[in-house]
């Protein structure tokens, strides 16, 4: 917490440059440096959550979410139906984000290297809102 507070102070001093101090909204920038938590909605079962997902912004978890659910149902591009409609909850407000999501395998792999360590990143996956 006291890192927070810190973190807070000094986004206080570089936001000064820009804005009058009377406009800055405390709530706001701790709000932009802390992790939401999500769960997915009615999975495995309707009405039963699943997993949680920490990210900055919904489509973060989103992302995070799809990936976990489309290596459980061995979602691929070569099957025929190949979209999946999944709901995340935020524990803390309550509310509702609704993603489409669909995966692709990608042509070459992606090695990336990572604390010493290689992760080869073999599908893409592409998630949007559903309005």
């Amino acid at each position: 917490m006291t890192q927070l507070i810190i973190l807070v102070a000094e986004i206080e001093q570089k936001i000064h440059f820009f804005k009058k101090p009377s406009m800055i909204n405390k709530n706001y920038i701790i709000k932009i440096y802390m992790d939401r938590i999500f769960t997915i909605v009615d999975f495995p079962k309707k009405g039963e959550t699943h997993g949680k997902y920490k990210s900055k912004t919904a489509k973060g978890a989103a992302n995070k979410a799809f990936s976990e659910l489309s290596r459980k149902i061995n979602l691929k591009n070569s099957n025929k139906n190949n979209m999946m409609y999944f709901t995340i909850k935020e524990i803390n407000t309550d509310k509702y984000y609704t993603y489409i999501g669909t995966r692709v395998e990608l042509f070459r792999p992606i090695i990336v290297n990572i604390g010493g360590k290689k992760i080869e990143y073999k599908y893409k996956n592409i998630i949007t809102l559903e309005k």
